[in-house]
């Protein structure tokens, strides 16, 4: 066991013993994927047209985008109990329902501490390391 949790992949390893401890499903493919754009990371942050410009630039992430009509998100909607406490505390962009109008805005979730809650955000907006977009897994 020692070597499992000592080795490369230690902190896989390591969660995926916190889950059977607790008698949660161990090595489950996740439903979803975070993903923050590495210029986002810091005290600046970046501004969201770069963003976008980067989410363009690479069409298998943009394709595996949620939006507001996707069952998972619709669900978590629906009964917010079911919302994973790994997205609480951060805001999470749905790229798949991107509206562009002359405001250009993006809708994304977040946790208000007893409920979940649609916001939009202008895309100019400046955008940091708790703005995540949700992606489908990788196939």
């Amino acid at each position: 066991m020692e070597n499992l949790l000592l080795g490369d992949d230690g902190e896989i390893w390591e969660a995926e013993l916190k889950k059977w401890v607790t008698k949660r499903p161990c090595w489950v493919k996740p439903a979803f994927e975070l993903y923050l754009y590495y210029k986002q990371r810091g005290a600046g942050g970046t501004g969201g047209h770069d963003i976008e410009r980067h989410l363009d630039e690479l069409p298998d992430i943009a394709k595996r985008a949620y939006s507001l009509e996707d069952k998972v998100v619709k669900d978590w909607l629906a009964d917010p109990t079911t919302y994973p406490e790994e997205l609480k505390g951060k805001n999470i962009f749905l790229w798949g329902s991107k509206r562009i109008d002359q405001f250009s805005r993006i809708e994304y979730l977040a946790w208000s501490g007893i409920r979940l809650v649609v916001l939009l955000r202008w895309i100019g907006d400046k955008w940091g390391d708790s703005d995540f977009a949700l992606l489908k897994p990788a196939a």
